[in-house]
């Protein structure tokens, strides 16, 4: 799920979902990932990460060299 954070009131945030292609390098984002640990034979274990949430804080770098390279 990939989702972009408005800001309501500084303490609330509402999200709403966006496509991947919104976000440029440049881009703060924060990123929700939750580790699964997995028994293997014996005494050995897996750890795989898994990619939750990704969501847009502030493009506004981005923004900025748009409107510079559109002048």
């Amino acid at each position: 799920m990939y989702n972009i954070s408005m800001s309501i009131t500084p303490v609330e945030h509402r999200y709403r979902t966006i496509k991947p292609a919104t976000f440029q390098i440049g881009d703060v984002v924060e990123v929700t990932v939750a580790f699964v640990i997995l028994p293997l034979k014996g005494e050995r274990y897996i750890m795989i990460p898994q990619l939750r949430v990704v969501t847009l804080l502030n493009d506004q770098i981005c923004q900025v060299q748009q409107m510079n390279l559109a002048h």
